[in-house]
Order: structure tokens, then sequence, then C-alpha cells
């Protein structure tokens, strides 16, 4: 015991003065002038002599000892500078002096939290409460315990403050960052709210729960104006928090202020914090400003590429890319990561995810360099509509889309596109809702037959264009060269 409070004294050197918020509330009777003299000779031996600060110390234990409102204004003298041994043996003779006196009570409380013994601190402002139901205090610090270790029951104490103090912004904070905590995003930025709007003077000690609040709000879809307006209030008071300069951001995309977006997104470009601080979350609004603002598909592409690294089990993230590369003329590079998107889907992937992956396909047939690589792409992506007119036979999408697969050479009448053509037009029927499809695959039959010399069946699909689309120059002109 001995040895543990010298090495005690000798470590709250280094914390002298710097006693945290739940530890600064005064004892109820300050120190008699004697008594605060023998304090302050421990602390001022603690460093040079701590032998004689735990003399000092034993002999301030004998003299107060027996006088619990001393010995409490002791035990939080020392609490407030993080001496945990000297604070601790003071609760414990004040609790056996008068295990009901309040004070005493709310010092062994304390004292716990220091140590971060949860339990025991709630079990002392629990038999604060039985003799006064009514102690703002014990209340708060009640919930504040409570919030470690029962949630439940650290919201349900806010909640008895909120009845007595409607207007107790401590207690709206609690709820909502247990509510946070929780993962109850609705319910937190409901709490923060009372804070915030009620809030005039921010301070750096609003700025862990803004965070918080600024958060919970991109989650649950808030207002991006509102989340841009108090990022940039807080920014200024913790101007390198990355959190805040994330946020900020992200609501300069969210509200399409690109001039903004440009100046927010150095904490990324810049490389300004660890790399193992940038999310998921970072590169992936990086990617939609470079697309969105800034068409350029090149490192939108790069960006949602380091998003997969940080977070490799969203689909979406791949889904992105393979949409980005398609439309970037790099069908080829998608086809991979489309098919990750649709792998980790798993049961989830539907009809519309396999056809993607069969546009895809297109795209890469039209873009292959050589015919062996066009009829690889042809080949794989025939599979992917097979299989989607299989889940769906009733659909035309499926040998349209297939038709269009096929097609090699525009100058040459190809069996598959006609095969699967016919297939679509079947399946549309008299549809007026897919009268341009329609249009589209008769235009092709009616070319087919025309290079085959078949005028007969050239014309069954001219005079069908023209009910749909009687000034429809491509089927006049091919009727006007038919015998």
């Amino acid at each position: 015991m001995k040895k543990n409070l010298i090495l005690a004294l000798l470590f709250a050197a280094f914390s002298f003065g710097a006693a945290s918020a739940q530890n600064q509330a005064n004892s109820p009777v300050p120190m008699e002038a004697n008594v605060q003299a023998m304090a302050d000779e421990v602390i001022a031996n603690q460093m040079s002599d701590p032998e004689a600060a735990n003399k000092a110390f034993a002999k301030l234990l004998s003299k107060v000892k027996k006088d619990k409102e001393q010995l409490t204004a002791v035990g939080q003298f020392f609490l407030d500078q993080k001496i945990y041994p000297c604070a601790n043996q003071c609760a414990k003779q004040v609790y056996q002096l008068d295990p009901s006196y309040v004070p005493g009570l709310m010092l062994s409380g304390r004292v716990c939290i220091l140590r971060k013994d949860w339990g025991g601190a709630g079990q002392k402002f629990d038999e604060v409460l039985s003799y006064q139901p009514d102690n703002i205090e014990a209340l708060k610090l009640s919930a504040r315990v409570y919030k470690n270790v029962n949630p439940i029951v650290a919201q349900e104490t806010l909640k008895k403050i909120l009845e007595k103090e409607p207007e107790n912004l401590d207690a709206y904070k609690e709820l909502g960052d247990i509510a946070y905590n929780n993962q109850e995003f609705k319910e937190s930025v409901k709490a923060y709210k009372n804070v915030f709007d009620h809030t005039k003077d921010l301070t750096i000690e609003n700025v862990p729960a803004g965070v918080n609040y600024l958060t919970a709000m991109m989650l649950t879809g808030g207002d991006a104006y509102a989340i841009k307006e108090l990022a940039q209030k807080l920014l200024p008071l913790d101007s390198k928090n990355f959190a805040l300069r994330s946020l900020l951001f992200f609501s300069d995309v969210e509200t399409m202020d690109y001039q903004k977006a440009k100046e927010d997104i150095a904490y990324l470009e810049n490389k300004e914090y660890e790399d193992s601080l940038y999310r998921y979350i970072d590169y992936q609004y990086a990617a939609r400003y470079a697309n969105e603002a800034l068409n350029d598909k090149d490192a939108a592409i790069a960006y949602y590429i380091k998003a997969s690294e940080k977070d490799s089990m969203r689909p979406d993230t791949y889904k992105e890319i393979a949409t980005l590369m398609r439309s970037n003329k790099q069908a080829a590079q998608a086809i991979p990561y489309m098919e990750k998107y649709i792998k980790l889907r798993g049961e989830k992937a539907d009809s519309k995810d396999r056809f993607s992956l069969g546009l895809t396909y297109i795209a890469a047939k039209a873009q292959a360099a050589t015919d062996e690589e066009r009829d690889k792409f042809i080949e794989a992506g025939d599979k992917v509509f097979e299989d989607y007119m299989t889940e769906l036979p009733n659909n035309y999408v499926g040998p349209f889309y297939r038709a269009q697969l096929w097609i090699t050479d525009g100058n040459k009448p190809e069996e598959k596109p006609r095969e699967y053509y016919t297939k679509a037009l079947e399946l549309i029927g008299d549809n007026a809702d897919y009268v341009d499809q329609k249009k589209g695959a008769l235009t092709y039959l009616m070319v087919y037959y025309l290079k085959k010399e078949d005028d007969a069946k050239c014309k069954v699909y001219v005079n069908e264009i023209l009910k749909l689309d009687p000034n429809n120059a491509i089927a006049k002109k091919v009727q006007s060269v038919l015998k």
C-alpha cells in the first residue's frame, strides 16, 4: 500500500491541475485552514520527497478520520489532483463513519469514476438517489456511468432529469451520445438538435458531440445545407479535426458547392493525415466530386478503387467502377468489377444486375481490338443473356439485347441477330410502351432481308415500320428500291 501510494503521488505530478470536468464539483464544506495546509504539504513533497509526502498524508488522515465533512473535503481535494489512493482512502473512511452521508457517497462515486469502476460508481449514485431522489448532480453522474454499462438505465435517468429540468442541455447531449453509440441515429439527431439549437456560443467542448450530430444527420438523410452550416461553425474551433473537414467536404458535394469542394478536398488530395485515417466514404465522395464536378472519369475510377481497398465488401463500389469504366471506353476492364458486384450481392443479385453485366459485354465487344477478343466477349456475354432469358422468358429485353451482342458486321446479314430480334418482336407484340424497341428490331430485320434479296419478306417489315412511323426515312428509302 505504501509503495503504491508513493507511485501514485509521483504519477500525479504529471497530471497536476488536469482534473476532469466530472470531478470539479466542490465539497459542501471547505477544508479548514490547517487541514488545507497539511494537504498542500502532501502535494508540495510529491516530487521532491515522496516518502515525506506519504507520511504527511498519513498524518492528515489521522487528523480528520473522525470528521466526515473534513474527510470528504480532503478526499475531493485529492480526487481533483487525480491521486486515487488518497481520495479512495478518504471515501472509504467517510462511508465507515456514515454510510448515508450524501457528500461522502458522491465522493465515493466520483472516485469509482476515476478508476473507471462504472458498476461501483453506479451503485454509489443509486444510494444517493435512494436518499435524495431529486439530486440532479447524482442523476447526471448516474446517467454518465450507466451509459457505459447499461444504456437503458442511463436513458431512463436522463429522462428523469429532463422532467425536472426540461432545458438541461447536458442531459440532451448524454442522450445523444447514448443513441449514437447504439447506432440509433434518428434518436441521436433529435437529442443533439436540442443541444445545438440552444447553444449560442459554441466551444471546442462541443466538437465531439457536433461530429456525432453531423454524422448521424448524414446517415439519416439530413439536410445537407444544415450539415454544412454547422460544420463551418465548428471547424474554426478545431481546424485540424479530420472528421469535421471530411464532413464539410461531403456536404459541399451534396449541396453541389463544387467551388468550395475544390478547396475542402485538400485534406484528402494533399494526404494531410495518416493513410489509416482515410475511410471508404472519403474516397467515395472524392469519386463523386471528380465525376460530377470535373467530369474526370479517370480520377473518379481511381478514387472508387481506393474506396474498394478501404472496404472490399461493399458491392455498390464495384458497380460504380464498372459503370464508369463502361462509359469511359474501358468495358473490358469493367467486366471483373461487375462480376465482383454480383458475387458480393449473392442471393440479392437480380435480373437487373445480370442485365448490366450483359450490357458491359456488349460494350466490350464493340471496343475489342481483335476478332478473337471480340468473339471471347460474345461467347461470355451470350451465357449471361441465356441465363437472363431463362429467368425472364416473357421479357423482350433478353432477346433484344442478345441480338445486339451478336452483331459483328453491320454490312452483313447475320443469323443470330435475326433469330433474337424475331423473338423480341414476338414478346413485344402490340405493346405501345416499347415502340422504339420494336422499330429497332423491325429495322434490323428489314435490312437483313434486303441484303438477302428477299423482297417479299423485306416488304413485310417495311410496312410494319411505316405503320408505326409513316415518315420513317429509312423504311421509305428501302421501299423505293423494292420490286
